[in-house]
């Protein structure tokens, strides 16, 4: 395949998955790839990529992934076709990463749970 790429990053949006008019599945989101450089506070810089995934990796995606997970994915650079709309405004097509193959490198930190110890109560009986 001459059209690869490989990226690690964050997954910054949750999947959506969709259905098209053709009736396969796909879902939409993207991913927070760092620059390697940092804004004036001090914080990385990430460039958010559109990915789109289809048929059964979508739905495997969909279903495995969450928003903040540390994932890589490959697959090839692909764009969406030039069109004229019912108003005759040419519209361009985007540019995306089309997912072949993910792995999920780690998961996004679930927030400790909160356990509340139950209230202890005697019963009538050993009260008497």
């Amino acid at each position: 395949m001459n059209n690869l790429f490989v990226l690690k990053g964050f997954l910054a949006k949750s999947f959506e998955l969709k259905t098209a008019s053709n009736g396969k599945s796909y879902a939409v989101g993207a991913v927070a790839v760092s620059t390697g450089t940092t804004d004036a506070n001090g914080r990385k810089q990430y460039n958010y990529l559109p990915i789109k995934a289809f048929n059964k990796t979508a739905e495997l995606m969909n279903e495995h992934l969450v928003h903040g997970d540390y994932i890589e994915i490959s697959g090839q650079l692909s764009m969406n076709s030039n069109y004229t709309d019912k108003n005759g405004i040419k519209q361009y097509g985007d540019m995306f990463c089309a997912v072949r193959e993910f792995t999920r490198l780690s998961q996004r930190e679930a927030k400790p749970v909160e356990v509340i110890e139950p209230e202890v109560v005697e019963s009538a009986s050993t009260i008497l």
